[in-house]
């Protein structure tokens, strides 16, 4: 199974569009990061828990979507 891709890159949102789709892996290594950053600061105690828990949530669901 094959997939193609089509953007006309001199349209605003094809070529925004495209770009997503090429950065989506440095996105997800974005992400990765600053969830691990996160975890660092709440294991330091500089976050609360609930804040972590909100962050920690929202970041993994995005992760799950990328990474998969």
């Amino acid at each position: 199974m094959k997939a193609t891709l089509e953007f006309d890159l001199e349209d605003r949102y094809d070529r925004m569009a495209h770009l997503r789709c090429v950065k989506s892996l440095d996105l997800a290594l974005d992400i990765f990061n600053v969830k691990e950053e996160i975890s660092r600061l709440y294991k330091r105690e500089e976050i609360t828990e609930h804040v972590f828990d909100s962050l920690h949530s929202v970041l993994e669901v995005a992760l799950e979507e990328l990474i998969e």
